[in-house]
Order: C-alpha cells, then sequence, then structure tokens
C-alpha cells in the first residue's frame, strides 16, 4: 500500500518544526488535516491548518521549491504563538462558531483534571451558547495558523472574556467589506439564497454581525445554515429553493468536513438563533431530519463512550443507553425516528429521542414490554424523568413503570 501523501507532507513539515522549536511538540491529526503545536508545559500554541499549505506545496515545481515552502512556513509557526499582551493580540481577534460537543469535551475533561488536583483550569475554554446547538469561543487568527483563547490566556492578559470577545467582534467587523460577500443563487426572477465568500476560516461567525445579516435581501425570515466554521448560508421563510440549497451545503459538509457544525436550520432574529422548524410537508424535511438524526447519534455515542472512560465518576455507575435510529412507516413514506433502550432497572440515563422502550431483562436477553412517545412516557413518570446536567441532554429514569402504567404506555 502506497503511503498516503497527506501524511508524508505532514511528517516532513513536524520534523523541519522541530528543528526550529526543539522544546516543542507537534501532534498531527489526519482526520482534520491539522498539527497542534505544543510548548514545553503542553500548552497548546497553534493550531496548524494544512489544506492550503498542502495546495501551495504541491504546485511548487521543484523539490527545491518544495523544501521552501515548507521552511517558511515551519518558520512562521514556531514564531507565532499567541502573543503575550492583549495590546498585540487584540487586532487578530475573532469569534470562533463550535459544535458544543465539541466544547463541552474539553471543558468537562480539564473540570475533572481540576477536581483531582491535575490541573488549575487554565485550559478550560470560555464560551456562550448562541443556540442549544453551537457556541461562540475567542480564537487568535493568523495567516494558517489558528489558537484557541483559554481562561490561562485571558488571565495573563488580564482581560474579561466579555472584553475579548468585545474586541474580537469588531476586528471581524473590520474584515468584512462588503457587507453582503457571497455567493448569489437566483431562479428565473430573483435571488433566493446566498453563500459567503470571505474565505478566512470565519465566515459563519458573520452571522454576530447584524448589519452584514440585514444585507441579505430574503423574503420571510431569516434563515441561516452554518455547515462548518468557513461557511454562512442566508435564505429566506418564503424562499422556494432556499431550503433546497442550504440542504445541499449540509450535506456536503457532513461528508467532507471533519469538523462540520450541527446540521441544524435556524431563524436569525436580532442576533438570537433559534431551530427552524421544517414544515413535515416540505420537500426537505425527510432529508433535514436524517441529517439531524445522523449528528445526534454520532455525539450521544461519543459522550457514552467518555462516560464509560474518562468520565465514568460522573454517572455514579449508572446505564446509560444508547440513541438508536429505527425507520417509522408514514403515509407519506418511511421516515427515520430515534429510540433508546430502558432496561428494568433502578436507574438508568437515557438520550432525549422520539420512542422510548422499555424491555425486561432475563438470561435470554431484551423483552419488550411497552414502547410509548417522549411526551407519553413523561405524563405518566413525571418527576420520574428529570433532565440532568449535561449535553447533550440525558435524563434519569428514576424507576421501572409499574405493570399499569407499562399497560397505559402501550394503550396511549
Amino acid at each position: 500500500m502506497s503511503a498516503d501523501p497527506q501524511e508524508i507532507f505532514a511528517s516532513q513539515l513536524i520534523e523541519i518544526m522541530k528543528s526550529c522549536r526543539a522544546e516543542w511538540s507537534f501532534v498531527y491529526d489526519s482526520e482534520e488535516f491539522t498539527i497542534e503545536a505544543l510548548d514545553a508545559r503542553g500548552t497548546r500554541q497553534a493550531v496548524v491548518r494544512l489544506d492550503k499549505l498542502f495546495t501551495k506545496y504541491l504546485a511548487a515545481e521543484t523539490d527545491e521549491r518544495r523544501q521552501k515552502v515548507l521552511f517558511d512556513f515551519s518558520k512562521l509557526i514556531v514564531s507565532t504563538g499567541t502573543p503575550e499582551t492583549f495590546e498585540e493580540a487584540k487586532k487578530n481577534l475573532m469569534p470562533l462558531i463550535k459544535d458544543r460537543w465539541y466544547v463541552e469535551v474539553l471543558n468537562v475533561s480539564e473540570k475533572l483534571a481540576v477536581s483531582t488536583d491535575k490541573s488549575d483550569g487554565s485550559m478550560i475554554l470560555p464560551n456562550y451558547n448562541l443556540s442549544d446547538e453551537v457556541c461562540v469561543i475567542l480564537s487568535y487568527e493568523m495567516p494558517h495558523v489558528r489558537s484557541l483563547i483559554t481562561n490561562g490566556k485571558l488571565k495573563s492578559w488580564e482581560v474579561s472574556f466579555i472584553e475579548g470577545m468585545n474586541y474580537a467582534v469588531e476586528a471581524m467587523r473590520h474584515k468584512t467589506a462588503p457587507k453582503c460577500n457571497a455567493m448569489v443563487y437566483q431562479d428565473e426572477s430573483r435571488p433566493y439564497a446566498y453563500v459567503s465568500s470571505w474565505e478566512d476560516g470565519s465566515d459563519a461567525s458573520r452571522v454576530l454581525l447584524e448589519d452584514v445579516m440585514l444585507s441579505f435581501p430574503v423574503f420571510g425570515e431569516i434563515i441561516v445554515g452554518l455547515p462548518h466554521a468557513g461557511e454562512l448560508v442566508v435564505t429566506g421563510t418564503d424562499e422556494n429553493h432556499g431550503l433546497e440549497l442550504l440542504l445541499e451545503r449540509y450535506t456536503i459538509a457532513y461528508q467532507n468536513e471533519s469538523r462540520y457544525l450541527p446540521p441544524i436550520p435556524f431563524i436569525w432574529k436580532e442576533g438570537i438563533l433559534s431551530r427552524f422548524n421544517i414544515p413535515e410537508n416540505h420537500c426537505t424535511y425527510r432529508a433535514f431530519e436524517a441529517l439531524r438524526h445522523l449528528w445526534l447519534q454520532d455525539i450521544y455515542g461519543q459522550q457514552k463512550k467518555m462516560f464509560a472512560t474518562d468520565w465514568v465518576s460522573l454517572t455514579d455507575g449508572l446505564h446509560v443507553s444508547q440513541y438508536e435510529l429505527l425507520e417509522k412507516e408514514t403515509p407519506a413514506g418511511n421516515v427515520m425516528v430515534s429510540n433508546c433502550t430502558v432496561p428494568d432497572m433502578n436507574s438508568v440515563l437515557i438520550p432525549r429521542t422520539d420512542l422510548i422502550t422499555f424491555c425486561e431483562v432475563d438470561t435470554e436477553g431484551l423483552h419488550t414490554r411497552a414502547v410509548g412517545t417522549w411526551t407519553e412516557v413523561q405524563s405518566i413518570l413525571g418527576a420520574d424523568l428529570a433532565e440532568m446536567d449535561f449535553y447533550p441532554k440525558l435524563y434519569r429514569v428514576g424507576r421501572f413503570p409499574t405493570v399499569s402504567e407499562l399497560r397505559s404506555i402501550r394503550e396511549s
């Protein structure tokens, strides 16, 4: 089997960077095609995006020119860390839209390390939620290099997260011109959707700029899509083809971007994002629901693995049910629905799903006793179905339903 050219390229780059900074370590991520640079204390100094550099490297006509590309870039990286002072850093700060799960993994792990005196909490990523699914963090941006801003860095700069974010938004505003910078999609009569073309890796963050969002002429309420950090899609609730384009962009991101954002269309109103519920009779409804379920299955699966390993102390040894996907027949055709299974135990943690299946367990396996919708089960169990402080959301089933309750679930 021939060696992966991207991996060979990354290895060469790491060797050169090591020769420039022997005390640093460099970690290659083949899925994201990035290199993480860590200083002697293990503190992240930069995350190097390799895609554009790799293209430039391949375009070099001779080996000598390719080596020069690597050496010049390596010198830039090892001389770049986050600046020592806020005054030096503020002009290159940017807000960055991230999947809440990405930030949750880093921060919960760091907080657990603090609780066992293995860390001082300096690596926590301060953030705020833009919606139930995405959040905003701070990053320091240089060509090809992105450094995420931690509590420790803000403390060393003697500024708060809010102060840093205010400067970052203003810095982004200065880099955002013209306001409506996008590819325009239109039918025979008029435009119906816009795909951003700032192409600086932070296009999605422009959703924070009210004047930019209002500069996109659409019919109806403003719908935004954030397929990944480098793309913003804008359409309107009354645009016939806008959701079709948005579905196409989300599908491409889901298939090709290792760090895609949640495939959720949002309503944008005065800087607030809320999930847009696509009408069930719309041609994109089932495809969007399938993407959403696949994304939730992925992050719930990752969460379950974390509870079984690094986060085992958070669950008190409780069983954590899987987020399962099923096909359900409807008059309009088959649709994907979510389900979780509750075995007859005293207490179980379950994800938020469309259906809940209650089973008894014996030596021969699981035996289904009742299947109900979330709303039906919630009305019967009441306080015994309690939301826990986790993301994505988990609920504690405090007890297995009684015989009469199982009958009610079956008959409802």
